[in-house]
């Protein structure tokens, strides 16, 4: 469960969470000290990471947490000229609870929030989610694993098809699962997995009406085979295959295709399994108007406790994006990397930055779009349950052929968490 860990992960981990639902629409994080992001929004989302015990209820620890934010924007829209900036409040809420078994585990969650702007109500946007995650052991090294989630929010300006000056920013949901077989032969194991994520955009508003965002509303399925060794106690070498399907209400953007790659995993707790991969991936549209796809992807994410007040981590990913309507139609490789570190100056006193690049290659359209960003922080744990922080972001965004939507922006923030 993305955000909610009831250990902490020691020395170096490559880390992606097998048992994560998609990131929410706002960049508020959530949890503990050892909070293992899947994407940069969440690597470089500005907050405190500090570590929260939890509530003792029974056979279950409670986390809940609420944060209230200052932000500014000097670029809200995300257009290269004529800008426009604005204060706006961030409230967030979320609660997770995480049992306490000596087999099985069980997670839950759910929280939300909103953002209010000062000037331009039309921004306005709330924003939800919910989800569970859990883990059913059978025998000894035969378990299976299964999670499901929701989310509602909004899709950010210069980002994905938000490039438009709509008069609202686009509202989307996702409701996704999956399941995990695993079966260990001494230190070989083996096991099969099975995801589906069904993501849903919302018209987008104009002043002649509306325009229509349906063609990438869509599902899409995955089948995952794994054979790994055991090369230490909670640490893996593997060789995986894959095979996916995609059905958008578009036909044209439809398609199937397949990976081979090979990879690490460490174990962080029970339900979360840490993992790297890289590999050859391809892709084939069902209908011949857009080009197929025989490129290479990857996934990790590093965390590195170099000292007991040194934290770096790294997040990175590679793979066939969502489609776009960009010259009639097209497939997108998206691509990003991130690297966050944290250092506690003070026992009451913390320092972050970090660093991001991004890339959006429109496999039908000649265009790539490049994005750059920067971070940094400090956070003052003014009570054991109270911490006040401050936040600078700088965001540059840049396409090659299309120069028109080519922006940059900076956001100052405050905040105020309180947690138990």
């Amino acid at each position: 469960m993305r955000g909610y860990k009831s250990g902490r992960a020691g020395g170096l981990a490559l880390t992606a969470v097998f048992l994560t639902v998609p990131a929410a629409a706002q960049e508020t994080p959530v949890g503990a000290s050892n909070y293992l992001p899947t994407n940069v929004s969440g690597l470089l989302a500005p907050g405190s990471r500090r570590y929260s015990p939890g509530i003792r209820a029974g056979s279950f620890i409670v986390v809940p947490e609420a944060s209230a934010t200052l932000v500014f924007d000097d670029n809200v829209f995300a257009t290269p000229t004529n800008t426009k900036s604005d204060f706006y409040t961030n409230v967030d809420a979320r609660v997770g609870v995480i049992s306490n078994w000596s087999r099985h585990a069980l997670e839950l969650y759910a929280g939300g929030g909103g953002n209010f702007y000062n000037d331009y109500d039309s921004e306005n946007t709330g924003y939800a989610n919910v989800g569970i995650a859990g883990r059913l052991d059978i025998q000894r090294n035969f378990y299976v694993k299964a999670f499901g989630g929701y989310e509602y929010g909004y899709e950010a300006r210069g980002s994905g098809e938000s490039f438009q000056n709509f008069l609202e920013p686009i509202k989307t949901q996702t409701l996704g699962g999956g399941v995990l077989v695993h079966k260990g032969f001494n230190r070989l194991w083996g096991e099969v997995s099975g995801t589906v994520r069904d993501e849903e955009f919302f018209d987008a508003k104009v002043l002649m009406g509306e325009i229509d965002q349906s063609f990438r509303n869509g599902t899409a399925y995955e089948a995952t085979a794994r054979l790994g060794y055991e090369i230490s106690p909670k640490t893996s070498v593997f060789a995986e295959t894959s095979y996916d399907t995609r059905e958008y209400e578009d036909a044209r953007m439809d398609g199937e295709g397949y990976k081979v790659g090979a990879g690490v995993r460490y174990e962080l707790t029970r339900i979360t399994s840490a993992e790297a991969a890289i590999g050859f991936r391809s892709y084939e549209p069902d209908l011949a108007t857009l080009k197929s796809i025989d490129d290479w992807y990857y996934r990790a994410q590093l965390r590195w406790d170099v000292s007991p007040l040194l934290t770096v981590a790294l997040v990175g990913s590679r793979d066939v994006g969502s489609p776009s309507q960009y010259a009639t139609g097209s497939n997108r490789i998206n691509t990003e990397v991130g690297v966050r570190a944290d250092y506690a100056w003070r026992r009451d006193v913390a320092f972050n930055a970090g660093l991001a690049y991004g890339n959006a290659e429109y496999v039908d359209g000649s265009r790539d779009d490049d994005y750059f960003r920067a971070t940094a922080g400090v956070d003052y744990l003014f009570r054991p349950w109270l911490t006040v922080w401050a936040n600078y972001s700088y965001l540059d965004y840049e396409s090659n052929i299309v120069p028109t939507i080519d922006y940059d922006k900076s956001v100052f923030s405050v905040g105020l968490k309180t947690q138990y």
